[in-house]
Formats: structure tokens, C-alpha cells, sequence
């Protein structure tokens, strides 16, 4: 599935994916943002996005991921689906 992240400290660029596994359980979510409005109680599903080129992106950048669907990326790359989490080193 085709996926993209972007990163605050980058503006609107977006760093191009693919989305590799996902996880089996839903659980607490445990990454935090400084935003008001966000609930706390969300449940989250971890995925791993694999970047087509990450070395811009630092370790432990916190990151924004969108994951389309494959008709939606053919057509005007239209996200259907959206998370927040942390880069990793390879």
C-alpha cells in the first residue's frame, strides 16, 4: 500500500512509502502531541512504513503517516487513512 509521512520541521514535503506490516493488536496509544484538542484514551494499530528516502528524515523525528488506498493514489493521491509516530534508524 502506497504511504507518505511529513514532518513539521519540513513544511508540506512529503517523504514517499510503502506501508510493510501491520500490527496485530490494537493498543494504548503512547506518543503524545501538544495538541488540545487530542484524546488520550485512542487506541492505535502500529504500522511500519518503509521510505523510499529516509536520510533527510533524523531518528526520532516526530512524523505524521498517511496510508492510501491504491485506487486513491492512482487517482489524485488522496490519503485515506492517517496516524502520527517517530522515524527509526534502519
Amino acid at each position: 500500500m502506497t504511504a507518505y509521512v511529513t514532518a513539521d520541521a519540513f513544511g508540506d514535503r512529503r517523504f514517499a512509502g510503502r506501508l510493510v506490516r501491520v500490527g496485530r493488536m490494537v493498543g494504548k496509544k503512547n506518543i503524545r502531541t501538544d495538541e488540545a484538542k487530542e484524546r488520550t484514551d485512542a487506541k492505535i494499530l502500529e504500522v511500519l512504513i518503509e521510505l523510499a528516502d529516509s536520510r533527510t528524515l533524523p531518528p526520532g523525528l516526530r512524523v505524521n503517516a498517511f496510508m492510501m488506498a491504491p485506487e486513491a493514489a492512482e487517482r489524485s493521491g488522496a490519503a485515506t487513512a492517517r496516524g502520527e509516530g517517530t522515524t527509526a534508524a534502519n
